[in-house]
């Protein structure tokens, strides 16, 4: 009994690598490419953008369009998974959809 909670641990933490990959990605790219231009709109740290009171990300579906505009606004090439990379982090830091 012992062995196979070991070994149901042992998948439940190798199923989650990945996710914690692809945040750790999405955190990489936003910092990388987004903050600055977040700063210069929003002042600070850039982070008021996302928590200001008028914000207009309310779901999911909208969060990842603001994300590949904003991408392509900065002439950056990413990948569908890049997109939902930055949409995880995003979503984990401030939104929680």
């Amino acid at each position: 009994m012992r062995n196979l909670e070991r070994l149901l641990t042992g998948l439940l933490l190798l199923a989650t690598l990945p996710l914690i990959a692809q945040a750790e990605t999405g955190r990489e790219l936003h910092e990388e490419n987004c903050i600055n231009c977040h700063a210069e709109m929003e002042g600070g740290d850039g982070s008021g953008i996302y928590t200001r009171e008028n914000r207009f990300i309310d779901d999911r579906d909208s969060l990842e369009t603001q994300v590949q505009r904003c991408a392509s606004n900065q002439d950056l090439q990413w990948f569908e998974d890049e997109v939902e990379a930055v949409a995880d982090h995003l979503d984990e830091e401030y939104y929680d959809f």
